[in-house]
């Protein structure tokens, strides 16, 4: 993947949104404002200084009137009438607030408290006291009685419409910013699963860009590394199966010329020399058996599936592995559960994987012990449990039980054992989808170890 030279920045994408982000926020205020001075115009809102010049004029008319009454106020300010001596007749204001307005008035005609302005007006027996404040309103009187003053709502319209400016774009831009990354994401999927063989689009991005580069690098050696580790082990089962090949033959004509030698007249001392010669060359054919095996790498290969009988197969097992436990005179519990009629599997295949598991125990059993051999199904899978009375698995065996060739310290004492049968049943049951596990018996305290094939 080559860079594109049209590639945009990531600061570029920044600065994009922070400008959309910068007008929109100056339109938002040129509409408000726009919109404020319309009202304004069209008399909806009313000016600032409005409420000193009313006041002023219903001042004027109480004067020339000369009577302060409250027809004259119209309930359209907040006052209190009072007498000369200070107490209150009526009005809308609080009784408390009334009061405080009264003694600051006492000496004023207008005072500033705060947000308020008030104002006395005194003809002959009679004290009118006003309160209003210095800022625009509404011209509707509802407008006026449910909503803030226009000042305070249009502050209030800003924030409102400015928060969600903010939460639209962030939402934009991390979106533009996933979606270009999401191939960052495939790409690293794929290579975890070890799929190497993917093209790559480009984000439009240079930094995305520059870390897809790196990784299709990373991809394209990973590839390298694994092409010259599979035509290492290709050639190294070659060579195996060749070796294995060219060491059988000779091992033959040596375990046949031993067995020409017992027909001759020979003492007892070099009859015993003879058969170590032949129980020595057997192993080295059953160890050369191993190797060709491996080397030619079967159970690697497609699996061929059959549809087996459920019932022909666990009996065909049960004949097996009572031959097996006889030769040691073991003791075979075979506990047969609920089997569904058929299922599909390489049969042969998994009569191995279970002979191999169960020759695993009968090898770590002792005279007249027992092994349990426990079948039984779920509604996904077919378990088998093989189960002995030995001295079950240590820590290392039951991290490194499967792998090829691991043979654990209670193993090293069998010649017979070359570190294959685990591995070669868990290859089989991976082979069918399915799983093998290893784990130390609750009952017996000794291996227990279950084989899950999928129906």
């Amino acid at each position: 993947m080559e860079m594109n030279k049209k590639s945009k920045h990531l600061r570029g994408i920044f600065v994009k949104y922070l400008s959309i982000f910068c007008i929109g926020t100056l339109l938002l205020l040129l509409i408000l404002g726009v919109s404020y001075g319309m009202l304004l115009s069209n008399g909806e809102i009313l000016s600032s200084n409005y409420n000193e010049k009313r006041i002023q004029e219903i001042q004027d008319t109480m004067i020339e009137q000369k009577k302060i009454t409250p027809d004259l106020i119209n309930g359209e300010y907040s006052y209190a009438l009072f007498t000369t001596n200070g107490e209150i007749i009526s009005g809308n204001l609080k009784e408390s607030t009334a009061k405080k307005a009264y003694k600051l008035l006492e000496e004023n005609e207008v005072v500033e408290d705060f947000f308020y302005y008030y104002v006395k007006v005194s003809i002959e027996d009679k004290v009118c006291i006003f309160r209003y404040s210095i800022s625009s309103e509404f011209k509707s009187p509802l407008l006026r009685k449910f909503l803030p003053t226009p000042g305070i709502l249009t502050v209030i319209l800003f924030v409102v419409f400015f928060i969600l400016e903010v939460i639209i774009l962030a939402l934009l831009f991390s979106k533009q910013i996933v979606h270009k990354m999401r191939c960052l994401h495939e790409v690293t999927e794929k290579i975890k699963n070890q799929d190497l063989d993917f093209v790559v689009d480009e984000s439009g991005i240079y930094e995305i860009d520059n870390v897809l580069q790196s990784m299709i690098k990373m991809r394209n050696a990973l590839k390298k590394s694994l092409e010259e580790q599979w035509q290492l082990e290709e050639m190294r089962n070659e060579q195996m199966s060749s070796l294995a090949h060219d060491i059988k033959s000779p091992v033959t004509v040596i375990r046949g010329n031993t067995e020409l030698l017992f027909e001759t007249e020979l003492t007892n001392e070099q009859k015993e020399y003879l058969n170590f010669i032949i129980q020595s060359s057997s192993q080295i054919q059953e160890y050369i058996k191993t190797l060709i095996e491996i080397s030619r790498d079967e159970m690697k290969s497609n699996l061929k599936t059959e549809k087996i009988n459920a019932e022909e197969f666990i009996e065909e097992i049960h004949d097996s592995i009572s031959a097996l436990t006889g030769i040691k005179k073991l003791q075979l519990e075979f506990n047969k559960g609920k089997l569904p009629k058929d299922f599909y599997g390489n049969s042969s295949l998994l009569k191995r994987a279970i002979i191999n598991v169960v020759s695993n125990a009968v090898e770590h059993s002792k005279e007249n012990e027992k092994v349990i051999f426990n079948c039984n199904s779920d509604q996904k899978n077919i378990i088998i449990t093989i189960i002995d009375y030995g001295i079950g698995f240590s820590e290392e065996d039951l991290a490194k039980g499967m792998q090829k060739f691991y043979m654990g310290d209670s193993s090293r004492s069998n010649k017979s054992h070359y570190g294959m049968g685990l591995y070669i049943a868990h290859t089989i049951a991976i082979k069918h989808n399915g799983n093998l596990i290893l784990r130390n018996s609750k009952i017996t305290n000794g291996a227990e170890v279950e084989i899950q094939i999928p129906l």
